[in-house]
């Protein structure tokens, strides 16, 4: 129906303007609106669009479970990182690594290079990990504070 073709139309103008003609946020913005309830025209009119690439990241994050540990150590590296340096940090077997690695993949955040001793992880865009780093420190400040009123 056309209302539905306005509705996908409304939503991609949203998501245009909140990225101000940025691709990589866009792309993040589309990525954390589809993810979080499919693609169907009539949920996504209700969705609300991030307004920032943290904002954008932490409702992505937030459904890889997991994964999610993964990645935050990737970022503390920085862009890359080789997998077997990852696996002695993480403190998990090999098996679960790659599957977290393959979740990692499989939500556009990094992609692999290399195989075996040289296999490394790489963000799919240097800002993508610089975000998630930022996260970090953001979320280590925040409980230093908690920490320092709990006293």
């Amino acid at each position: 129906p056309p209302q539905e073709g306005k509705d996908v139309m409304s939503l991609a103008d949203r998501i245009a303007e909140a990225a101000d003609g940025l691709p990589l946020l866009v792309e993040e913005f589309t990525l954390a609106v589809t993810e979080a309830v499919g693609t169907s025209p009539a949920t996504q009119r209700f969705l609300d669009v991030p307004s920032s690439l943290t904002e954008s990241l932490d409702r992505r994050l937030g459904s890889l479970g997991r994964a999610r540990d993964t990645v935050d150590l990737l970022a503390a590296f920085g862009r890359e990182s080789v997998v077997s340096i990852l696996e002695k940090l993480s403190g998990l077997d090999p098996n679960e690594l790659d599957t977290q690695i393959s979740r990692l993949c499989s939500a556009g955040l990094v992609f692999e290079e290399g195989s075996g001793a040289r296999r490394t992880l790489v963000f799919r865009h240097r800002l993508l990990g610089d975000a998630i780093y930022e996260r970090l420190k953001t979320l280590q400040e925040e409980r230093r504070i908690d920490m320092g009123l709990s006293r």
